[in-house]
């Protein structure tokens, strides 16, 4: 196979990348606008999830 012919193969696969992705679902990006302050700041769910694992869960009699 002639040289040039390789080359002109490889840059057409290399030039038509993979296909562009999907736009994201609205459910997802609900989700994700869910840990956002009043003030519209970006907030890690891993804080929220250490502050619960800090606090000690209800007794049984203040439940109910």
């Amino acid at each position: 196979m002639p040289v040039e012919l390789t080359a002109m193969i490889l840059t057409t696969l290399l030039a038509s990348g993979p296909a562009p992705a999907d736009a994201p679902e609205p459910e997802l990006l609900e989700f994700l606008g869910t840990f956002e302050t009043t003030e519209g700041k970006w907030l890690d769910p891993l804080i929220l999830d250490e502050k619960a694992s800090e606090t000690p869960p209800a007794r049984e009699e203040e439940r109910s």
